[in-house]
């Protein structure tokens, strides 16, 4: 059972079917999350790699001149 919250819901439960309302929230939440730690993950490494580029290619122009 779900645990009861003094705060109203943003979502509200239109068949009263309380059990299978939270089951669907709570899948719903679940999705939600998953997906935005993969790109901010991607992000991080493509940070890091223009960062690495920029670095070398301010090594070389150095040792050039």
């Amino acid at each position: 059972m779900g645990i009861l919250s003094a705060m109203p819901d943003e979502r509200i439960d239109p068949s009263q079917n309380t059990q299978a309302f939270q089951a669907w929230v709570d899948n719903n939440n679940n999705n939600q999350a998953a997906q935005p730690a993969a790109t901010g993950s991607k992000l991080g490494f493509i940070v890091a790699g223009a960062v690495v580029a920029v670095v070398l290619v301010v090594v070389v122009v150095l040792l050039v001149l």
